[in-house]
């Protein structure tokens, strides 16, 4: 809700001047305080764009903002660079309004960051303000959506280029992008704010829909191999994920250092997650426009624009302008589209007013946002199947103490994030996002926002937790239910069956089961539990794993089991068999069931 709430607050500062309004009868919020004897300065100091006379946008097509709106201007340049008229940066300079003196747009797409330091050169000296966005190009992201969704021809080869980016962050994007930092230096005014805008993960992974239903390849080219599998989308957004963590890093440590200028990122990434404006979102076509997914924030890739038609409407230049190179059913790969750079111009505006706080010692405005708290309830969005996203509530009491034990932030407004038990219908995502200037990590209250979660949200049975989100101390925690893609059976009670036979020395188990043990921590946990029961204690710490044999844990929707499918109305089954002599110790009395939450009365049942 959080990051909702600051887009429309954002959205109505650049908006009402368009409007003919007033923009200081807007009423903002000033931390927790909306006057003080202690701030002697006018707090609205900091939101009074005045100051920005000289300013210019460089960068790639993020900033140059190809495909949003029309053509920017009449330039051939401009044309070239596809520059458009609803780019972030052109939405700023309407804001900014007439004391600017100067907007440099020299942003172009495809621009790689030696590209970008050319537009630095290239740019006047007293800058106050600079924006722009770099390095993506650099790593071919653009060309890793392409090669490995739009036109895949190899899986090793869509593997070997998402490696080969992943590893030139450290080596590639991090230098360079810091380069284009200390090339700045002589083009910016004392005291002036340069923002780094941050990519955005592009899909979400909620459900496998985008693999069972929606074809992705350009000419229908999808094979099994190449469906846009959770897996694989989840691939993609850690690359996302990685890139601007570094980025974010690289920033905070040129804080530390002396420079004239301060430097800010604007992560947007976290608002679209929450708006939907992901592909892929549970409930949407694939298509673009796509009707049932109104907050979209990107261009999908092979998206037609009639860019002759965008000429057109220029009265600057008409008929007599050759089409730009994109014209004609251009090609536009997962660039943010109009109502992206919206989003991007609200959070770029956020972060020059934090940096502009800091170099005036002032309360930086924010929304002013109390304790927030909210359970996902099944029922609530009728698009999604929610009632199969669930997990165990012992695994999640298990692996939230866990996750903020681990955590180690660093920079300012960091992220952590966490998946647990992944690859398994237990598979659940814990995550952490920290905004206005937060660079202090708590983990008591990580804790308890996250036992919050897990505990106090009502659920079908107690028994069944289905995520939420808690808002505190400028903090958002985050639990959201994956399950790997499993589409699990609809939420019910705890249900088994143990069924066992006596086969000479060796008793063989067909235990079948709806909760309680799952595919990850809690399956193995059901294995030790068994072992360490059916074995005497002078071999325990020696060789009880061969009085174990022929595990064999699997699920309903696991396909292609060569043993006898989960009969209907059970999640899970395991086979195996162990000593016998035990049946009555170990299961009769539920002692082993119990390590995972599980109570059966043992059948003995030929099978």
């Amino acid at each position: 809700m959080a990051p909702l709430i600051l887009s429309i607050l954002l959205f109505t500062f650049f908006v009402t001047p368009l409007m003919g309004f007033i923009m200081n009868k807007t009423d903002i919020v000033f931390g927790d305080i909306t006057s003080s004897p202690i701030h002697p300065r006018d707090s609205h100091e900091v939101t009074d764009l005045n100051w920005i006379e000289r300013w210019a946008a460089v960068g790639d097509s993020y900033t140059a903002g190809i495909g949003a709106g029309s053509l920017y201007g009449g330039s051939s340049e401009d044309k070239a660079c596809s520059r458009y008229d609803q780019s972030y940066p052109v939405v700023l300079n309407r804001l900014f309004g007439p004391g600017v003196k100067s907007f440099s747009f020299k942003a172009c797409s495809g621009a790689q960051t030696n590209d970008i330091k050319q537009q630095i050169r290239n740019l006047d000296e007293d800058m106050d303000l600079v924006v722009l966005t770099a390095g993506g190009n650099d790593l071919c992201l653009s060309s890793i959506i392409s090669r490995c969704v739009m036109l895949p021809v190899s899986m090793n080869k869509c593997h070997e280029s998402i490696s080969h980016a992943r590893d030139g962050i450290t080596s590639v994007l991090v230098p360079h992008v810091q380069d284009l930092l200390m090339a700045l230096r002589p083009k910016m005014k004392k005291g002036g704010i340069v923002i780094l805008v941050l990519y955005a993960q592009f899909f979400s992974v909620e459900d496998e829909d985008c693999a069972k239903k929606q074809d992705w390849t350009f000419l229908g080219l999808r094979t099994e191999r190449f469906k846009l599998s959770t897996g694989r989308r989840r691939e993609f957004n850690d690359l996302v994920v990685d890139v601007n963590n570094a980025l974010q890093e690289m920033v905070a440590g040129f804080r530390q250092e002396d420079h004239d200028f301060y430097v800010r990122t604007a992560n947007w990434d976290s608002f679209v997650g929450d708006y939907k404006g992901r592909f892929c979102e549970p409930g949407s076509s694939g298509e673009y426009p796509d009707p049932f997914q109104p907050n979209l924030q990107f261009f999908k890739g092979f998206t037609k624009r009639d860019l002759e038609k965008d000429i057109g409407t220029k009265r600057s230049f008409q008929s007599e302008i050759d089409p730009p190179p994109l014209a004609r059913n251009a090609t536009i790969t997962s660039n943010p589209n109009e109502k992206g750079h919206i989003t991007i111009a609200s959070y770029v505006l956020e972060a020059i007013y934090a940096a502009r706080s800091v170099r005036l010692d002032l309360p930086q405005p924010i929304c002013h946002l109390v304790d927030n708290f909210q359970c996902n309830a099944p029922n609530e969005r009728k698009d999604l199947d929610a009632s199969r996203r669930y997990v165990d509530k012992n695994i999640l009491n298990d692996s939230y103490k866990k996750f903020c034990k681990e955590i180690h932030p660093f920079g300012i407004d960091w992220t952590a994030e966490e998946t647990m038990d992944r690859g398994t219908p237990e598979e659940h995502t814990y995550l952490i996002t920290t905004r206005n200037g937060v660079n202090s990590y708590d983990k008591e209250e990580c804790l308890d926002s996250f036992d919050k979660i897990v505990n106090s949200c009502k659920t079908y049975d107690h028994l069944w937790k289905y995520g939420g989100y808690h808002e505190e101390n400028n903090h958002r925690y985050q639990l959201s239910i994956t399950n790997g893609g499993y589409q699990r059976l609809p939420r019910g009670p705890i249900k088994t069956t143990c069924e066992a036979k006596r086969h000479g020395a060796w008793t063989h188990y067909k235990l079948k089961g709806y909760g309680g043990v799952s595919g990850g921590r809690n399956s193995l946990n059901f294995f030790g539990a068994i072992k360490v029961c059916v074995t005497t204690g002078s071999l325990r710490k020696k060789i009880y794993t061969q009085f174990v044999r022929d595990w064999d844990f699997y699920y309903s929707y696991d396909e292609g089991h060569k043993e006898d499918p989960v009969p209907e109305g059970y999640e899970w089954q395991v086979n195996f068999r162990a000593p016998a002599g035990h049946m009555k110790s170990c299961f009769g009395n539920n002692f082993v069931q119990h390590s995972v939450g599980l109570v059966c009365i043992l059948s003995l049942l030929l099978f």
